[in-house]
């Protein structure tokens, strides 16, 4: 139940930015277009893609989550069972054999947090890159595209229109996936209720 009501937390906090978080990158890439023109389009263009690498790295990590909970609960009911039964394995001198059960379970869930960790640096890295490589295949095709140089001027200009899409397009994704999450909670809920 509290994982359930964590789901719908969240979902609140970020519910927002399913309206607000495309209307700021909608609104930022005008800006940019009027300031660099058809490269800032392109550039623009590669954010739809690393918007569908971040859901699909939240997703992943949504189901990675549930598998740690699931053998974290597996782990705590073998446990519960341990110490319920510690006369009888004491007795029957079953302690190996139940620590290696709660061993290998544990193990599981280790593999499963590293996995997850691992996805949650990359996802990071992805939505902390995003901007880099959006600037710099806009500057690199303002450079090819256009007769006048990139000044300082406009190079910073971009650089603080660019900085301004790192927020929206990062929580967009995770509000997406708290939208979806919280639907799943709803479908549960009313079956339970």
């Amino acid at each position: 139940m509290s994982v359930d009501a964590t789901a719908i937390f969240w979902f609140t906090i970020y519910k927002p930015w399913l309206w607000a978080g495309p209307i700021m990158v909608v609104v930022v890439i005008i800006l940019l277009y009027y300031e660099m023109g058809v490269s800032a389009l392109i550039g623009a263009a590669f954010i739809p893609v690393f918007g569908v690498v971040q859901y699909k790295m939240t997703d992943v990590l949504a189901r990675l989550k549930n598998l740690i909970m699931k053998t974290s609960d597996t782990r705590l009911k073998k446990i519960n069972e341990l110490l319920q039964g510690m006369k009888l394995l004491m007795l029957c001198a079953w302690e190996e054999m139940f620590c290696s059960s709660v061993e290998k379970v544990r193990e599981q869930q280790v593999k499963l947090m590293m996995k997850s960790g691992a996805y949650m640096i990359v996802g990071m890295s992805t939505a902390k890159t995003l901007n880099a490589i959006v600037t710099l295949i806009s500057f690199v095709s303002y450079s090819l595209l256009n007769p006048h140089p990139l000044t300082p001027e406009l190079a910073f200009v971009t650089l603080a229109f660019f900085a301004q899409l790192a927020t929206p397009i990062f929580v967009f994704a995770r509000s997406l996936h708290c939208k979806v999450k919280c639907s799943r909670t709803e479908h549960q809920l009313n079956a339970f209720l």
